[in-house]
């Protein structure tokens, strides 16, 4: 049983690692969306988005 436990330990484990990089990684770019917003005097009220998909047409 013991094999068992520590498979399922490391496993555990590991998702949680998985998890808090993943919220990391999301919070640094989500930092970094602000940060280019405010650098440039822009507004939080539109997407960045929005620029380039209106030159798509």
């Amino acid at each position: 049983m013991k094999p068992i436990d520590r498979f399922f330990r490391r496993y555990i484990l590991s998702v949680i690692g998985i998890l808090l990089l993943f919220f990391v990684i999301n919070i640094v770019l989500i930092c970094n969306d602000f940060k280019i917003r405010y650098a440039k005097g822009g507004s939080i009220d539109r997407p960045i988005a929005s620029t380039p998909s209106g030159h798509l047409d």
